[in-house]
């Protein structure tokens, strides 16, 4: 088995189990017409697909063409921003109360199964891309318009916040791992983005939460 085929088997393998991880993570009961109403949302749910699949990666991109630092760590970096529709996600949404959940899940799963075109496609661009920097990722995440795609609902807005703002760095570190055979100069920055990416947002969930539940009146 190759290289390049051993890379895919383990995509895709991380693309199942991670899907039916994020159904399962939570202990979700929604019956699959409740999963499945989200997605008559058509232009919500494209919106999320192209915000997530196409704006982010290329945000981070971009930043790396105006912040001249060292190109060594730009690979990794970069890599782990590609993937879409992180499981974290929907305990981000849990935590911060006000959220569409049904929502969340359908999106995340649409997301993952985006993810099988998009980030080979983008993988294969960036391998030998400017440098970044791993704070400035993470706040250019935290400041794009996911929340505003909800318009006047503040759940909506609030779970799409939370999608966008989780990226699915294991699959960057999968390509990592199998295809640039675990190179230390693109794990370190990949692994400090994603544990920078899932503390951040994590705390800014709890933050939100919080915060819904001081401001509903008592019983």
């Amino acid at each position: 088995m190759t290289a390049q085929h051993l890379l895919t088997a383990l995509f895709n393998a991380g693309i199942a189990i991670s899907v039916g991880a994020t159904v399962l993570s939570l202990g979700m009961t929604f019956t699959v017409r409740e999963l499945v109403a989200p997605l008559h949302r058509v232009v919500l749910v494209a919106a999320m697909v192209v915000l997530n699949a196409g704006v982010i990666p290329a945000v981070a991109w971009g930043i790396a063409e105006i912040l001249p630092m060292s190109s060594k760590y730009v690979p990794g970096l970069v890599l782990a921003t590609l993937g879409a529709g992180s499981a974290a996600s929907l305990k981000a949404a849990q935590l911060a109360k006000r959220a569409d959940l049904p929502l969340a899940v359908s999106v995340v799963v649409v997301l993952q199964l985006v993810n099988i075109i998009a980030v080979p496609l983008w993988a294969g661009q960036v391998v030998t891309g400017a440098s970044i920097s791993a704070w400035q990722i993470v706040k250019s995440l935290l400041l794009l318009p996911g929340m505003l795609l909800g318009g006047r609902s503040a759940e909506t807005r609030t779970t799409a916040g939370m999608v966008s703002v989780f990226r699915f760095a294991s699959l960057g570190l999968i390509i990592i791992g199998a295809q640039l055979h675990g190179n230390p100069v693109y794990l370190g920055p990949a692994i400090t983005f994603a544990l920078v990416d899932f503390i951040l947002p994590l705390a800014l969930a709890v933050e939100i939460g919080h915060r819904a539940g001081t401001s509903e009146p008592a019983p």
